[in-house]
């Protein structure tokens, strides 16, 4: 696994991973998360408890916080869908 560490994200979204107890990513944060990060889309298939919220949201947070003027409703429009049972 690799560590959230070796990624580019703001101290405070560093921080707040650290705090949160998570050290390393998981599979499919590893392969999602750099390709997010450069603002790439991305399309991730993996189990239930696998990181892939987390990874969406820290993508997401890194860009707000990036760039003030994306954090208005009307440009962005951050979308997760997940199925009924």
């Amino acid at each position: 696994m690799t560590a959230f560490q070796t990624l580019a994200l703001k101290p405070a979204l560093l921080a707040g991973v650290d705090t949160l107890g998570y050290a390393q990513m998981t599979p499919v944060q590893a392969q999602s998360l750099p390709p997010m990060l450069e603002g790439r889309d991305v399309i991730a298939q993996a189990q239930t408890g696998s990181g892939k919220t987390a990874a969406f949201g820290l993508s997401l947070l890194q860009r707000w916080t990036r760039t003030p003027s994306a954090c208005r409703r009307w440009c962005c429009a951050p979308r997760a869908n997940w199925p009924t049972r």
